[in-house]
């Protein structure tokens, strides 16, 4: 199977965050998904005044990823959410002093998102304050910290995907669906599964495939109502930036539980290798759901030696491809040439 990059695939999204407090009973979403209002990203100031506050950006939706920990949480911005599926957040180029207009206008004080979890509303992120710039990424991006709550069904979940908080907009989710449950225990799972699926690639066997397990995850899609694993494996390297041996690898793999079988079933599998095309380490974010005529996707967080960035990845069956990757990246043009679809 051939992953080949397609720059602008129609997707309207429901947005998924994976499993990571309040008792509330959360009745319903709202939110509105539109395209900025002109071509353009940035308005110019009026005047010479180089004293003049800055006008707002008009970014249009943004999409975050939500971090929660015990003292509170902490969000950063992924992507803008367009009539097309999802673009890029301005480069340095575009508007070097992106980080600090994106605080104030899009992440101040008291700013609320609605975080996202397998379909539904889990909670709310309110801004208490703006946090460092994340340099760890490719572009530089804001950050804001403060305070968490979340549904009682979602205690436990530490990522969230989030979008700006909307009363006005129609309701995107389902209210009545269930949480996301996979037969087995997670951990125990995805090391059998990697047996397996190391069995399936070219990959050397490592020493010892517990330890190479580095990342796992459960999401579903709400279309389909079948909850899945991802699950991230690394070998002679890390799951974070920096330089890779050219004998680092990794595997990055989905799986579907097939009740029938009392099993699980792999459904595709990426192998690449630091020596065949530069470290690109990917690891589930989350799952993002659209309308009957799009297809799945999927956002991925992909670890070069120099940086981070983010990927959205769509497809059905074997016929998989990219709706976003960042051009800032430091890793060479990713190519999936080596990933293998299971029916």
């Amino acid at each position: 199977m051939h992953w080949k990059a397609r720059p602008s695939v129609a997707l309207a999204v429901i947005l998924i965050a994976l499993p990571a407090c309040d008792n509330v009973e959360w009745e319903g979403i709202d939110l509105r998904l539109a395209a900025p209002s002109d071509t353009s990203i940035w308005s110019a100031p009026e005047g010479e005044d180089e004293e003049a506050a800055p006008e707002a950006m008009d970014l249009g939706p943004v999409l975050y990823k939500v971090e929660r920990s015990a003292s509170g949480g902490r969000a950063i911005p992924v992507a803008r959410i367009t009539d097309d599926g999802f673009a890029p957040l301005p480069d340095q180029d575009e508007a070097p002093d992106m980080p600090e207009r994106f605080r104030n206008d899009l992440l101040a004080p008291g700013a609320e998102l609605v975080l996202l979890l397998e379909g539904r509303r889990a909670g709310t992120f309110v801004v208490f304050e703006e946090g460092e710039p994340e340099t760890s990424y490719c572009l530089p991006r804001p950050t804001a910290t403060g305070a968490v709550e979340v549904a009682q069904w979602a205690d436990g979940a530490e990522t969230f995907l989030a979008v700006a908080k909307d009363p006005e907009a129609p309701v995107l989710h389902d209210p009545t669906r269930s949480t996301t449950e996979l037969p087995g225990d997670p951990a125990v799972v995805s090391v059998d599964l990697a047996n397996r699926v190391l069995s399936m690639s070219e990959a050397p066997w490592p020493p010892s495939v517990p330890d190479i397990v580095r990342d796992v995850r459960v999401a579903s899609f709400p279309r389909a109502g079948a909850p899945f694993l991802a699950a991230s494996l690394v070998q002679d390297d890390e799951l974070a930036p920096g330089e890779a041996p050219g004998s680092a690898y990794s595997i990055f793999y989905m799986a579907s539980p097939v009740p029938a079988e009392d099993g699980y079933r792999i459904h595709w599998f990426w192998y690449q290798r630091a020596d065949g095309g530069g470290k690109a380490w990917p690891r589930l974010i989350g799952a993002l759901d659209g309308p009957p005529s799009a297809p799945d996707a999927i956002l991925l967080e992909l670890v070069g030696e120099g940086d981070r960035s983010f990927a959205v990845v769509a497809g059905e069956g074997g016929d998989w491809s990219f709706l976003l990757t960042e051009p800032c990246a430091s890793h060479d043009e990713v190519d999936i040439t080596g990933s293998e679809w299971q029916e």
